[in-house]
Protein backbone atom coordinates (compact mmCIF):
# COMPACT_ATOMS: atom_id res chain seq x y z
CA UNK A 1 0.00 0.00 0.00
CA UNK A 2 2.78 2.44 0.92
CA UNK A 3 4.57 1.56 -2.32
CA UNK A 4 1.44 2.48 -4.30
CA UNK A 5 1.18 5.85 -2.58
CA UNK A 6 4.87 6.50 -3.20
CA UNK A 7 4.46 5.67 -6.89
CA UNK A 8 1.56 8.10 -7.17
CA UNK A 9 3.68 10.90 -5.71
CA UNK A 10 6.42 10.48 -8.26
CA UNK A 11 6.33 13.14 -10.92
CA UNK A 12 6.95 12.49 -14.58
CA UNK A 13 10.31 14.21 -14.22
CA UNK A 14 11.38 11.93 -11.39
CA UNK A 15 10.39 8.87 -13.41
CA UNK A 16 12.45 10.10 -16.36
CA UNK A 17 15.51 10.46 -14.12
CA UNK A 18 15.26 6.80 -13.21
CA UNK A 19 15.57 5.57 -16.76
CA UNK A 20 18.96 4.01 -17.36
CA UNK A 21 18.87 4.23 -21.15
CA UNK A 22 22.02 5.58 -22.76
CA UNK A 23 21.63 9.15 -23.97
CA UNK A 24 23.58 8.23 -27.12
CA UNK A 25 20.61 6.65 -28.83
CA UNK A 26 17.48 7.62 -26.95
CA UNK A 27 15.35 9.87 -29.12
CA UNK A 28 14.63 13.43 -28.07
CA UNK A 29 10.97 14.42 -28.34
CA UNK A 30 9.70 17.96 -28.56
CA UNK A 31 6.00 17.46 -27.89
CA UNK A 32 5.14 21.08 -28.65
CA UNK A 33 6.87 21.17 -32.03
CA UNK A 34 6.08 17.50 -32.77
CA UNK A 35 9.73 16.85 -33.64
CA UNK A 36 11.76 13.73 -32.89
CA UNK A 37 15.55 13.70 -33.14
CA UNK A 38 18.06 10.93 -32.64
CA UNK A 39 21.80 11.62 -32.46
CA UNK A 40 21.08 15.18 -33.60
CA UNK A 41 19.21 14.11 -36.74
CA UNK A 42 15.49 14.61 -37.23
CA UNK A 43 13.55 11.36 -37.53
CA UNK A 44 10.64 11.53 -39.95
CA UNK A 45 7.50 10.05 -38.42
CA UNK A 46 3.97 9.82 -39.73
CA UNK A 47 1.34 11.61 -37.62
CA UNK A 48 0.16 8.26 -36.23
CA UNK A 49 3.70 7.11 -35.44
CA UNK A 50 4.30 10.36 -33.60
CA UNK A 51 1.11 10.10 -31.52
CA UNK A 52 1.95 6.51 -30.57
CA UNK A 53 5.51 7.44 -29.60
CA UNK A 54 4.28 10.43 -27.60
CA UNK A 55 1.78 8.25 -25.69
CA UNK A 56 4.55 5.85 -24.73
CA UNK A 57 7.11 8.57 -23.96
CA UNK A 58 4.74 10.45 -21.65
CA UNK A 59 4.99 7.46 -19.30
CA UNK A 60 8.64 6.31 -19.47
CA UNK A 61 9.24 2.88 -18.02
CA UNK A 62 5.56 2.26 -17.41
CA UNK A 63 3.80 -0.63 -19.14
CA UNK A 64 0.77 0.26 -21.27
CA UNK A 65 -1.58 -2.43 -22.50
CA UNK A 66 -2.63 -2.67 -26.13
CA UNK A 67 -6.23 -1.57 -25.51
CA UNK A 68 -5.09 1.65 -23.83
CA UNK A 69 -2.71 2.50 -26.66
CA UNK A 70 -5.19 1.59 -29.39
CA UNK A 71 -7.89 3.71 -27.77
CA UNK A 72 -5.61 6.72 -27.26
CA UNK A 73 -4.06 6.62 -30.73
CA UNK A 74 -6.84 5.30 -32.99
CA UNK A 75 -9.98 5.69 -30.86
CA UNK A 76 -12.29 3.33 -28.98
CA UNK A 77 -13.49 1.57 -32.15
CA UNK A 78 -10.01 0.07 -32.57
CA UNK A 79 -9.46 -1.11 -28.98
CA UNK A 80 -9.38 -4.76 -30.03
CA UNK A 81 -7.37 -4.49 -33.27
CA UNK A 82 -3.80 -5.32 -32.25
CA UNK A 83 -2.56 -5.51 -35.84
CA UNK A 84 -2.52 -1.71 -36.10
CA UNK A 85 -0.47 -1.44 -32.95
CA UNK A 86 1.97 -4.20 -33.89
CA UNK A 87 2.56 -2.67 -37.32
CA UNK A 88 3.21 0.83 -35.99
CA UNK A 89 5.45 -0.37 -33.16
CA UNK A 90 7.54 -2.26 -35.74
CA UNK A 91 7.80 0.90 -37.88
CA UNK A 92 8.90 2.96 -34.89
CA UNK A 93 11.49 0.36 -33.93
CA UNK A 94 12.96 0.40 -37.45
CA UNK A 95 13.25 4.19 -37.28
CA UNK A 96 14.43 4.64 -33.68
CA UNK A 97 16.25 1.56 -32.45
CA UNK A 98 19.98 0.92 -32.87
CA UNK A 99 19.10 -2.76 -33.41
CA UNK A 100 15.38 -3.21 -34.19
CA UNK A 101 15.72 -6.95 -33.49
CA UNK A 102 16.74 -6.13 -29.89
CA UNK A 103 14.64 -3.05 -29.05
CA UNK A 104 15.53 -0.96 -26.01
CA UNK A 105 13.45 2.15 -26.61
CA UNK A 106 10.04 0.62 -27.33
CA UNK A 107 9.94 -2.71 -25.55
CA UNK A 108 7.30 -5.42 -25.74
CA UNK A 109 6.31 -6.36 -22.20
CA UNK A 110 4.36 -9.57 -22.48
CA UNK A 111 2.18 -10.37 -25.44
CA UNK A 112 -0.09 -7.33 -25.37
CA UNK A 113 1.79 -4.57 -23.58
CA UNK A 114 4.52 -2.04 -24.41
CA UNK A 115 6.75 0.38 -22.55
CA UNK A 116 9.11 3.22 -23.44
CA UNK A 117 12.59 2.38 -22.15
CA UNK A 118 13.56 0.13 -19.27
CA UNK A 119 11.12 -0.58 -16.44
CA UNK A 120 10.97 1.92 -13.61
CA UNK A 121 12.44 0.68 -10.32
CA UNK A 122 10.32 2.52 -7.77
CA UNK A 123 12.72 1.52 -4.99
CA UNK A 124 15.84 3.03 -6.60
CA UNK A 125 17.20 6.40 -5.43
CA UNK A 126 16.79 9.35 -7.76
CA UNK A 127 19.76 10.32 -9.93
CA UNK A 128 21.42 13.69 -9.53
Amino acid sequence: MAECRRAQRLTQRELAHRLAVSQNYIPALDLGARVVTRSGQEVRLSPTEYVLLAELAKRPGMVLDHRTLLTRVWGPMYAGDRNYLRTFVQRLCRKLEVDPAEPEIIVTAGRRRYRFGPPVDLGAPLAG
